[in-house]
């Protein structure tokens, strides 16, 4: 799931970062031809990437060792999820036009909508369906948060899309497409990357495939300040790139990087307090695995909390040059993040164990950061 709607994402906010460099240039005509022209990319996009998603499934699953017992439950899920990925595409796409156009509040009102409805039709389906329920759920809230941003762009009053602002246009599609095809491949890269954890995860006993599994589902909630603070600042430095405006760039950048290690300083202190609470409410099941699961996923939470302002940094940073218009840069940093983890899971586990796991994240941020730091430097020097 996380590696095609990170692809889907990195699709989108390429398309964006042209849409936000035109709006701060006030360059309204162009931005009319971006808005249409990358709507025309993205349905492309979304089509190809459902079919692949569906058709490729079996064999997916197969790659990640997924458990007998769970296989077929795990299909279900999945398969209603791809089918759906248009829906998920809408709302990305939507959120990320509004956002680079200045407009943050409706992606947020849609999101809530969109949370809110799924839990609800969640609890409603999954009686009904089971856990394709639970999929179709997803699809639905998605579906609806999109077209509230929808209307919302509807009633931009620089956006009137003409006959004209829909024809083919091979150096604009070129130029969305250079934007968004590197993101989307450090996304394939580092989801694939976490593809093989967890198939030698899959290796380990209950236990072990439960703690990271539910890892991966609180590493959402821990991310999710990062890369709200990357979108942000995506839209912000295209836009003052687009009006030429550096300094507010220079200033821009480094007020982020402060609040961000604020942020996952207040993060990391939660995780430290409320860890283990959090970590038993993920876990449901036999009483001796889930106490085993539970001492599993705190040490690697405690882990990550210890580490977490590196995984921020890297956020901001890598959102700063995706803002600049090199993405080229971002999606190196991605192989480095992938050799990383390749490294300890497939050699690691040997040496170290289930220790290799537990410290996979941590040293593929650094392996990321250090690209990072060197690219965003010399950029920022050639800015005037």
């Amino acid at each position: 799931t996380f590696m095609f709607v990170s692809i889907v994402q990195a699709l989108v906010q390429g398309f964006a970062i042209q849409a936000g460099q035109d709006f701060g240039a006030h360059k309204e005509d162009h931005l009319q031809k971006t808005l249409a022209r990358s709507i025309v990319l993205t349905c492309v996009a979304a089509i190809g990437l459902t079919l692949l998603a569906v058709t490729t499934l079996r064999l997916t699953l197969g790659f990640l060792n997924t458990p007998a017992d769970v296989f077929d439950m795990a299909y279900a899920y999945l398969f209603t999820v791809f089918l759906g990925l248009s829906a998920t595409t809408f709302l990305n796409y939507t959120s990320s036009m509004l956002r680079a156009l200045g407009n943050a509040r409706v992606p947020l009102i849609s999101m809530i909508v969109s949370t809110v409805l799924n839990i609800f039709l969640d609890i409603v389906m999954v009686k009904v369906m089971g856990i394709a329920g639970a999929a179709l759920a997803t699809v639905i809230a998605q579906a609806i948060g999109g077209s509230i941003n929808l209307y919302a762009m509807m009633h931009i009053s620089c956006l009137h899309l003409h006959k004209e602002d829909w024809s083919q246009d091979g150096d604009l599609d070129w130029r969305l497409l250079k934007l968004s095809i590197p993101m989307m491949l450090q996304n394939l890269l580092i989801s694939a990357g976490g593809m093989v954890v967890q198939s030698r995860v899959n290796e380990f006993d209950l236990a072990h495939i439960a703690a990271y599994s539910a890892i991966n589902k609180m590493f959402g909630l821990l991310e999710l300040a990062a890369m709200a603070y990357g979108y942000a600042l995506i839209t912000y430095i295209s836009q003052n790139f687009g009006a030429g405006k550096t300094d507010r760039i220079r200033s821009g950048l480094k007020s982020s990087a402060v609040i961000a290690v604020i942020t996952s300083a207040l993060v990391s202190l939660f995780i430290l307090v409320f860890g283990r609470g959090i970590a038993s409410s993920f876990l449901t099941g036999d009483q001796k695995t889930v106490s085993e699961a539970i001492g599993l996923t705190v040490q690697m939470l405690n882990i990550l909390a210890y580490t977490l302002p590196i995984l921020y940094l890297l956020h901001v940073m890598r959102s700063a040059l995706q803002g600049l218009g090199n993405t080229m840069m971002p999606m190196i940093s991605g192989l480095a993040e992938i050799a990383a983890r390749l490294v300890l899971a497939i050699f690691g586990i040997g040496i170290l164990g289930w220790d290799a796991i537990v410290w996979t994240e941590p040293i593929a941020w650094i392996a990321s950061d250090a690209v990072l730091v060197v690219s965003l430097k010399k950029d920022l020097s050639c800015l005037s």
